[in-house]
């Protein structure tokens, strides 16, 4: 089976002060040079990169519309007779969406090219992007007492990360862009 991914687009709300204060332009300039450039040196396994400006070289995803229940049919306000939509589209009208398919298919691609698209436009949320090796690596170097409860793990990940990087993510600003849905 291939690997699976979810991507998470909370409701949005009303913005608090918290958020209307903070400048998250370093973390969307730095998203948008790293999501802007697809090297394709792993998939094709050489030591030579293939660097790619991703707008060119993204192909959108689609979701065959027969594969999916009368009930998410509904919520995406289909009918049946659609053959497919657009990956992006559904991720837009849905709180959560799974992403699955076999290695190269274009999970990784795609969540780029969301999170490229997400960051150059500003009034969209915050598209926080994690690579599970910097997640594992930052969670293997925890105590046990420092692992519960995940939420907090994952908050304590993004300003660790946010410091080294000079992004500016502090605790109370994550937990409130976090609850106001101002992040995905």
């Amino acid at each position: 089976p291939g690997a699976k991914l979810q991507v998470e687009n909370p409701a949005n709300s009303h913005s608090s002060s918290l958020l209307s204060k903070f400048d998250d332009s370093i973390y969307r300039d730095h998203m948008i040079r790293k999501m802007g450039i697809i090297d394709i040196r792993g998939i094709v396994q050489t030591l030579i990169a293939f660097p790619l400006p991703i707008l060119q070289f993204y192909t959108k995803l689609h979701i065959r519309t027969d594969r999916l229940s009368a009930d998410l049919l509904n919520k995406l306000k289909l009918n049946a007779a659609n053959d497919k939509i657009d990956l992006k589209e559904t991720v837009n009208r849905l709180p959560y969406t799974l992403i699955e398919g076999d290695p190269g298919s274009g999970k990784t691609t795609f969540l780029h090219f969301l999170t490229y698209t997400y960051c150059r436009d500003s009034s969209q949320p915050l598209p926080l992007f994690i690579e599970a090796v910097d997640l594992f690596e930052f969670w293997s170097g925890l105590s046990s007492f420092e692992k519960k409860p995940p939420w907090r793990t994952l908050l304590n990940f993004w300003v660790n990360l946010s410091n080294r990087q000079g992004w500016g993510f502090t605790e109370p600003w994550l937990m409130d862009a976090f609850k106001n849905g101002k992040v995905i």
